[in-house]
């Protein structure tokens, strides 16, 4: 195609997989990317959101938009976004964030006024805990279901979770991704001899991400294995306190504090195996930064991000402390499995970066077109 088309994404807020994603999509669309806000109350990170290559724009934050973030802070809604829809002049759209969300249903009623193609980007939908809960969540899915042209589903988990939920039209497997050339390449990866393994998590101290079952895990290691390792953990949050009173004599645990996305893989580069814990993670980006880096991975399978660690690269586990273990144990003892899972880790990475997923989401709208 000799003229890119107009493509507009609008979205909760701005995240730093998501600015890979729209640095590589600008190579190949003329895109424009609005947010309902600069940031949410549990994210600690700073961004830079200007860009030479597309546009970049928060949404004013009115006075609708703080009523319903009292009600709750999952509930976005900028009059600005209508203006958005009514005068934006790209035939292609993305929305994202919550489905339940005003803004949601009335850009996707303005834009079909208007005769555009949209397109939901989402993850996996949670399970509902009773009948009456499922047919709501039917009910409030449903306009997505009617005014979309197709969904960008991230992951296989979220591809299943929208059909349950009656979507027929087509979903494209989206997974989030990263600009791997931030992350140092770990070719022929060597096990060292002398220095400790270094272990490495990334998140939220909260307890949906599993930290505590990580450090029960280490906590079972024999002594002879726990005094080779130590386990970096990158974040803060709640549970600090709590966390930092888990581990037994003789069990190195550094608390890393928050991190800012431009230093994290110095850290990622210095480790020698990660671990994802989450008791769930819609995705889990961590596992694509430790990708990049050639780090050798233990993932808990409630994690979307599970479905691209095969036994070539790690271990995909269940949430229990003594499975983690073994493989801990296991990974320790055997330098040579670290090394082949690196090298396999840093060859799949590729195929989940910013550029090759920026590309399959340019095919996929480019079929849409007159």
């Amino acid at each position: 195609m000799s003229e890119k088309f107009e493509l507009t994404f609008i979205t909760n807020i701005p995240s730093p997989y998501n600015l890979d994603l729209f640095e590589a999509l600008a190579s190949r669309a003329s895109l424009s990317v609005y947010y309902y806000s600069s940031i949410e109350s549990e994210r600690q990170w700073s961004l830079r959101i200007e860009s030479d290559n597309y546009v970049s724009k928060v949404f004013k934050k009115d006075i609708i938009h703080h009523f319903f973030q009292r009600i709750n802070r999952n509930l976005y809604f900028n009059f600005q976004c209508v203006q958005v829809a009514l005068t934006n002049n790209s035939e292609f759209f993305v929305l994202g964030g919550n489905y339940f969300a005003p803004n949601t249903l009335l850009l996707l009623l303005v834009l079909r006024f208007r005769q555009k193609k949209v397109f939901w980007y989402g993850e996996k939908l949670l399970p509902s805990s009773s009948t009456q809960k499922n047919l709501l969540k039917r009910v409030l899915i449903s306009p997505i279901n009617l005014f979309t042209k197709a969904i960008f589903a991230v992951g296989e988990g979220a591809i299943s979770s929208y059909r349950s939920y009656g979507y027929k039209k087509p979903i494209f497997n989206t997974p989030y991704s990263i600009n791997n050339s931030r992350f140092g390449k770990k070719s022929n990866y060597k096990h060292p001899e002398q220095d400790k393994i270094i272990f490495l998590s990334s998140g939220s101290l909260i307890y949906r991400k599993g930290y505590d079952l990580a450090i029960q895990a280490f906590n079972l290691l024999d002594d002879r294995i726990k005094s080779r390792v130590e386990y970096w953990i990158l974040g803060d949050g709640p549970l600090l306190t709590y966390l930092q009173g888990l581990s037994n004599p003789g069990l190195t645990v550094r608390f890393m504090g928050f991190v800012e996305p431009s230093d994290i893989p110095k850290y990622f580069n210095s480790a020698s195996a990660f671990l994802l814990t989450s008791r769930y993670d819609g995705w889990g980006v961590v596992i694509n930064e430790a990708m990049a880096a050639g780090l050798p991975l233990i993932v808990t399978n409630t994690c979307g991000a599970a479905e691209y660690v095969s036994d070539e690269g790690g271990f995909v586990v269940n949430c229990d402390a003594d499975e983690i273990s073994s493989k801990i144990a296991y990974l320790v003892s055997n330098p040579k499995e670290l090394a082949r899972f690196s090298n396999y880790n840093l060859q799949k990475a590729q195929s989940i970066s910013s550029d090759c997923i920026s590309k399959r989401v340019f095919d996929h709208i480019c079929n849409f077109q007159k």
